[in-house]
């Protein structure tokens, strides 16, 4: 079980920067080596299937590596995981998050049992954040609100204001978040802590990957009837 850590969950900006070169003299883990440190490049196959399985594997991961640094626009992996830099971390082995007291690993354990979030589900959490921030700023006596509940105006009355006082979950439950997205956001938000800069859209791709999380959440359902 993984061990309990504090935790801040604050809105996730996503940097536009484009990734920086890596400075000279900066030793990076590969991709294959993280892949093989994740379990995920097994290389227990015996004799010839073993090896096609290998190079199946070895090509598959190729391709996965090379659309990510497509996607993020970096001429190497060497940059991407030079931006995660204390998210490398994800390289190690998942007993090493599971018995680990370093509260990077143990972020990175939550965050690998979250299922994961991509870019796109930050982008839909953060706009469902501002869009919660407006309705609650709008909650006057005497205001006409529409409720996000039932998508119906109502009119504000001292009587009834605190029945349309929802909390953030609430809200994001009647815009269609799913309990998935919003754990995996708060589990991205503490590994965020860790770090100066914001994460890019590449670096979440990478770290989901390096993870080996194979469909993290992407977006809102349908919101609740």
């Amino acid at each position: 079980m993984y061990k309990n850590f504090s935790k801040t969950v604050a809105t996730i900006a996503l940097s536009a920067v484009a990734f920086v070169p890596v400075g000279a003299g900066i030793t990076l883990v590969s991709a294959d080596a993280a892949y093989a440190n994740n379990g995920n490049g097994n290389g227990n196959g015996g004799g010839a299937n073993g090896a096609e399985a290998g190079g199946n594997r070895g090509q598959d991961n190729k391709a996965a590596r090379e659309e990510i640094m497509e996607t993020a626009g970096a001429k190497n992996w060497g940059v991407i995981a030079s931006e995660l830099g204390e998210l490398n971390k994800a390289n190690a082995n998942v007993n090493a998050r599971l018995n680990s007291s370093d509260p990077v690993h143990q972020a990175l354990g939550a965050y690998e049992l979250s299922g994961g979030i991509t870019a796109e589900g930050v982008a839909v959490y953060n706009s469902v954040k501002d869009d919660f921030t407006t309705y609650s700023g709008s909650l006057v006596i005497g205001a006409t609100i529409t409720d996000p509940q039932t998508n119906t105006d109502v009119v504000l009355t001292a009587e009834n204001i605190s029945n349309f006082s929802y909390t953030f979950d609430q809200f994001a439950t009647f815009a269609g978040l799913s309990s998935d997205l919003i754990t995996a956001y708060e589990a991205l938000a503490v590994l965020q802590g860790f770090r100066d800069d914001p994460l890019t859209a590449g670096a979440i791709d990478a770290l989901n990957y390096m993870l080996g999380l194979e469909d993290p959440a992407t977006g809102a359902e349908e919101p609740a009837a």
